[in-house]
């Protein structure tokens, strides 16, 4: 009997010594193939980053003030260096560049360097040559400092301890001394982007923490260990107890990385074949939970970047459709979140039954709340007509659910080819989602291909959003003033009008920039801006014994805002302006909103003395009830009666004539260009236009008034 007891126990501590072993081993390789895939996602990123600036260097290098400054440099044969960031510069002596090699001069596209040394610092560095008429003027330079980007990468991988060595043309870098000291160590190579520079990355595998099943088990063992050497004259079942238990938890583990195994064998003897199973699993589980989608089971958006190399290596065109379903975040509030999951679902099934009844090789992916995506070989497909009879087609009928009512499903939905319209992945994304806005703004649920006339004017409306930030405080912006006569042309009054000269993009028009100024709220700061603007000027006129009104443009944005008036008359107040003497010019969109705050301000504005003006009447509802209530000063007809004008315009205007008259209001006609207008229309009233001026400077202006 006792030694049937000594061999439990010897069998007892045998088990636990495998179990150790085995949990060991499966650490070791978890460590492994986690280390892999942050080192994949760690250069990976790295990656993009590179090609991020190898787009923005290439961008720099076809801008025409680059260009311009450069060429002026090479006329007059200077050096030319200057910083645009702390790390991007425009230099025109290449060939004394410290990275310059003969090769780069045959590179169409932006090249980056091998290692070399400036000022004691180890650079990479991202070029693109500036190229105008085949004549080289210089170049666009973005430098890597090695180690800032030996700290970022740190950084990046957080997980656990790494060196990184750079290999370049014979030149070796590291981030720090080799984990030469680690016995346990995780080393990948990596080739930057088709360059010569080799990454290598040196992982210390014991630095790295598996959380939660290693130290469950270490300790649970411990405890049996100590309790085992403590109760050695204790029973076999309560000896067995604490093994027992470790067997569940590590039963209850393999449960939650397969939910078909088979918890119910709770014996000892199990313990190292659920081991085995989770050593196994494991890596794959992490996988798939980095990968796909835990909801509807598709492939998620950092799987996509795979995907996206796996068709660009095939060369041949490829479409990629953004999907985002409209109106979702309604049927969440509306029908609850588990309802909402199972429309994701059921989009996911009919998505991915319909790719696979394709026969071009494609994917569905879920790349986020509402939105998923689809990559298909291209070659001959009519993209539209297959949008419409493959996607369209499953949802033509409401998604029927208990205890709902029918829920329609629809999309925006944009699509773009590639490599005809994007040469990066960060750039295909881009553009979809540009497209994506066009799709809502236009409320359709047909496909929306790219278009590069619609990209183009995005980009421009983004970098004039950009630039219009700054642009009040870098002065950038002027009034020019455009006289109004009478018939005998003397200037009776003036309209103040805005003009944007910005120093990154040059002359930008009033329409280019008043509407994105409005949309982003810069339109108040800029609106007061124009009224001070107006009231110095006017100062200074009327401290030289002459005066005049001058009419200024109100947005909408300015007139809702409920401490307008208070604004403006602190400006005009600031430089002791009669109010009689501005007039505040708004178009019939304004009224149209019957706003109470609008209609307030207004009604306090003329109070104070303050003029208004309809400007463009005739363009819109053209509403004389409007005229009526608001009891406004000046109607202002739109040049369209004016252009080419016929006896029918004539009448028009001289039916709105009398009914200004009858409502006491003065009459200005704008775009009046010819002697034949302006002798056929002055009898009306007031003539505004180029037949008499243009609109000018506040100097040239002034003489005009003398």
């Amino acid at each position: 009997m006792k030694n049937s007891k000594l061999l439990i126990l010897g069998l007892i501590f045998l088990i636990i010594f495998m179990s150790g072993v085995s949990i060991s081993v499966m650490n070791k390789n978890n460590a492994i193939s986690i280390s892999d895939m942050q080192s994949d996602y760690v250069m990976e990123k790295l990656e993009e980053e590179f090609l991020v600036l190898q787009d923005t260097v290439s961008m720099l290098a076809h801008d025409k003030n680059v260009i311009d400054t450069l060429r002026q440099s090479h006329l007059e044969a200077r050096s030319y260096q200057q910083d645009l960031t702390p790390n991007i510069k425009i230099v025109s002596n290449i060939y004394e560049m410290p990275w310059f090699e003969p090769f780069m001069m045959s590179s169409q596209t932006a090249v980056i360097t091998n290692v070399y040394e400036d000022a004691g610092r180890e650079v990479i560095s991202v070029i693109e040559f500036v190229i105008n008429d085949k004549e080289l003027l210089g170049a666009v330079v973005s430098d890597i400092f090695l180690d800032d980007l030996f700290a970022n990468l740190k950084d990046d991988y957080h997980i656990g301890d790494i060196n990184i060595t750079i290999e370049s043309n014979g030149v070796i870098s590291s981030s720090s001394e080799r984990l030469t000291e680690y016995t346990s160590m995780n080393t990948k190579e990596y080739i930057l982007l088709g360059t010569k520079i080799k990454f290598t990355l040196e992982v210390d595998l014991s630095s790295i923490s598996i959380s939660g099943l290693k130290q469950s088990t270490i300790t649970t063992t411990l405890l049996f260990t100590v309790g085992v050497l403590i109760a050695v004259a204790m029973l076999l079942a309560a000896i067995l107890m604490p093994i027992s238990s470790s067997a569940v938890r590590l039963n209850n583990i393999a449960h939650e990385i397969d939910d078909e195994y088979d918890t119910t064998d709770t014996r000892i003897i199990q313990i190292n074949e659920t081991t085995k199973f989770i050593e196994n699993n494991l890596p794959d589980k992490l996988k798939y939970l980095m990968y796909y989608d835990e909801l509807t089971g598709l492939v998620n958006r950092k799987m996509f970047r795979i995907i996206y190399r796996t068709f660009t290596s095939n060369d041949k065109p490829f479409v990629v459709m953004l999907l985002d379903i409209k109106n979702f975040k309604n049927i969440n509030d509306t029908c609850g979140t588990a309802v909402g999951d199972r429309v994701l679902i059921d989009i996911s099934l009919r998505l991915n039954m319909t790719m696979a009844l394709t026969s071009k090789e494609g994917v569905v992916i879920r790349c986020s709340g509402d939105e998923f995506m689809i990559v298909l070989h291209h070659e001959d497909l009519d993209i539209e007509k297959w949008y419409e009879s493959k996607i369209l087609s499953l949802f033509v009928k409401p998604l029927q659910y208990p205890d709902t009512k029918p829920i329609a499903v629809e999309f925006n939905c944009a699509a773009i080819v590639t490599p005809k319209h994007a040469n990066s992945e960060a750039d295909l994304m881009n553009k979809l989602y540009i497209m994506i806005t066009k799709a809502k703004e236009l409320n359709t649920t047909s496909l929306v291909m790219f278009n590069s006339e619609v990209y183009s004017k995005y980009v421009e409306r983004e970098r004039i959003k950009n630039c219009l930030k700054t642009s009040i405080a870098a002065n950038e912006f002027v009034v020019n003033y455009q006289p109004i006569i009478d018939e005998d042309k003397n200037i009776k009054k003036a309209e103040a009008l805005i003009r944007w000269f910005s120093k990154d993009l040059g002359f930008v028009r009033p329409d280019q920039f008043i509407s994105i100024a409005e949309q982003t709220g810069l339109i108040i700061e800029l609106g007061n801006w124009i009224i001070e603007r107006v009231a110095k000027d006017l100062r200074s006129l009327f401290d030289s014994g002459r005066f005049t009104q001058v009419s200024i443009n109100i947005s909408a944005i300015q007139l809702m805002e409920e401490n307008f008036v208070r604004t403006s008359k602190a400006i005009l107040d600031k430089y002791d302006i009669d109010y009689k003497y501005i007039c505040f010019e708004i178009t019939e969109s304004i009224l149209l909103q019957e706003i109470n705050t609008v209609k307030n301000n207004i009604k306090e504005l003329r109070e104070l003395g303050i003029a208004f003006a309809l400007d463009d009447f005739g363009t819109g509802y053209s509403s004389f009830s409007y005229l009526k209530e608001y009891s406004l000063d000046i109607i202002k007809i739109d040049r369209m009666f004016v252009d080419n004008a016929t006896e029918k315009e004539f009448a028009i205007i001289t039916g709105i004539k009398h009914i200004s008259n009858a409502l006491g209001m003065q009459m200005v006609i704008e775009g009046v260009e010819t002697q034949e207008q302006f002798d056929a229309l002055n009898h009306f009233g007031l003539i505004q236009g180029y037949y008499f001026s243009r609109p000018v400077v506040w100097d040239e202006f002034e003489k005009m008034l003398t």
